[in-house]
């Protein structure tokens, strides 16, 4: 009888094991794929920003670029400017 308590009893445990070893593999798969999914959401916000920040250097470029513009276009002298205001036209 002892010995049949013993039989039952590692067959248990076995099986216990087994189930938390299962367990612990779901976990750990779940584990895995958030951690991928937030690595994916990471590179889409890297991306997204350094888009952002490229936008802004181009616009900064084309702002500076309109600036000299004007500037060369408020000193130039009067007959330069009519030049400029008729080819423009």
């Amino acid at each position: 009888m002892l010995e049949d308590g013993y039989t039952k009893l590692a067959g248990e445990v076995g099986d216990l094991g087994k189930e938390m070893t299962r367990e612990m593999d779901e976990l750990s798969n779940k584990l895995k794929a958030e951690a991928a999914g937030r690595e994916a959401a990471d590179k889409r916000v890297e991306e997204r920003l350094k888009e952002t920040a490229i936008g802004g250097i181009h616009l900064d470029v084309w702002g500076v670029s309109f600036v000299m513009l004007g500037i060369a276009g408020g000193t130039a002298s009067s007959e330069i400017a009519a030049w400029i205001g008729a080819a423009c036209r």
